[in-house]
Formats: structure tokens, C-alpha cells, sequence
């Protein structure tokens, strides 16, 4: 065998191994969420459970991978452990109050959803979702709440050194009947990640390239 036969074996065996070294840089993947959520209504700070006259919230935990880079946090129906995979919940007392009008509503809820999973969100793993709250409740079964999300979709990119992606997501409006129950839902869509090449394989995906290259300078030199 020839040496430029040869240089050329050498650094395409180089660059093959290389290639085959980088993990699945280019291929999306499904994107596993996890996270515990708080929240307090008008200036109350963000607790785990906190009261506006009859209308209680009470937090919880959440997890899931998503399914074509889609997720639903939470059934409307309450499980039998009312607060895991949602986004927490609302019970509504019957006893008799105003919250405020649906044309003009004067009270906020704030909820805090931190994700312990994706890791490395950029700005931070908490985030915050305002919504106002109004209705009216007379006895038990009579009457309700309705809890307005700003639910606009926002989008969040994270990077934590192994995988990096994007996701977006919003809070779902809640309405809670007088003496009744309601959790607290979201929406994941558009998500994906992809496995960051490590250094090592770059350097070594680099030093087959530069195989290639000298073998071909040499064999035009010949």
C-alpha cells in the first residue's frame, strides 16, 4: 500500500472515529420536567398554602417527560392526592363573599413555579405568573371564583453543560364552584433538548479533520 493511500486511511480512520464520538449532537430529544410550585394572593408572599377570605391555595409537585415536545401539567378532576403532578390547587368555601367584579377585578394571585428539572434555565429556575381573581359566593353550590391567568405562552431556553433546549409554557385559567375543589393546570409545547458534544470528543473530532487535511496536502504535493 502506498504512503498517501495510507496517510489517507490514517486520517479518515481518524475523523470516523471522531464522528461516531460525538453523542447525538445533532438529534432532538424529549425533555423530562419536574418542580414544586407556591403562591400568595395581592401582597401576601408566596407560601405554601395562603387564604383571600373563603378561597384557599395550597401548592404542590409536578413531574413528567414530554411526548412529540408536548406536556399537560394536572386534570381538572382532583386525584387522590390532590396536590402531586399540578400546579396546586384553589377550595372554595361556601360561605358568603364578594372577591371583586369580572369587569374590574381589584385582587391578584401570584404563582411561583420553580423547575428542579430542565437544570439551567436562563434567568433563573423560578418563574412567575400573575392572574386576578373575581366571583361571588352565596352558599355552597352557589356561586364561584375564577382565577385569570395572564396565560400569554412564554419560552424559556436551558443549558446545564450536558444537554441544552428550549420550551414553552403557560398557566391555565382555574374556575373553583362554592364549596368545591379545583386544581391548578399548565401547558408545556414546542419542547426539545440536544446532548452537548463533550470537549474531549470536539478535540478529537478536530484532530481527524486535520488528517484529512494534511493527508490531502500531501498528496498534492506529490
Amino acid at each position: 500500500m502506498g504512503m498517501a493511500k495510507r496517510v489517507r486511511l490514517l486520517g479518515f480512520g481518524l475523523a470516523g472515529a471522531a464522528l461516531f464520538a460525538v453523542p447525538n449532537a445533532a438529534r432532538a430529544d424529549e425533555v423530562f420536567f419536574a418542580g414544586s410550585t407556591s403562591g400568595g394572593f395581592n401582597a401576601q408572599a408566596a407560601g405554601a398554602t395562603n387564604t383571600l377570605l373563603g378561597l384557599t391555595f395550597r401548592n404542590s409537585t409536578f413531574s413528567g417527560t414530554t411526548s412529540n415536545g408536548f406536556l399537560g401539567i394536572g386534570n381538572t378532576a382532583m386525584p387522590a392526592t390532590p396536590n402531586v403532578d399540578n400546579l396546586g390547587s384553589f377550595t372554595l368555601s361556601g360561605t358568603p363573599n364578594n372577591y371583586g367584579s369580572f369587569a374590574a377585578p381589584t385582587n391578584t394571585f401570584t404563582l411561583m413555579v420553580t423547575f428542579t428539572a430542565p437544570p439551567g434555565i436562563s434567568g433563573g429556575q423560578t418563574k412567575t405568573y400573575t392572574a386576578f381573581v373575581s366571583g361571588s359566593v352565596t352558599s355552597n353550590d352557589v356561586g364561584g371564583v375564577f382565577v385569570d391567568f395572564n396565560n400569554a405562552p412564554q419560552t424559556y431556553t436551558f443549558n446545564n453543560g450536558t444537554t441544552s433546549g428550549q420550551f414553552t409554557f403557560w398557566v391555565n385559567d382555574v374556575s373553583v364552584i362554592a364549596g368545591g375543589t379545583s386544581a391548578i393546570t399548565g401547558t408545556i409545547i414546542s419542547a426539545s433538548q440536544t446532548t452537548v458534544p463533550e470537549p474531549a470528543s470536539m478535540t478529537l473530532l478536530g484532530t481527524g479533520l486535520a488528517g484529512i487535511v494534511a493527508a490531502r496536502r500531501r498528496k498534492a504535493k506529490k
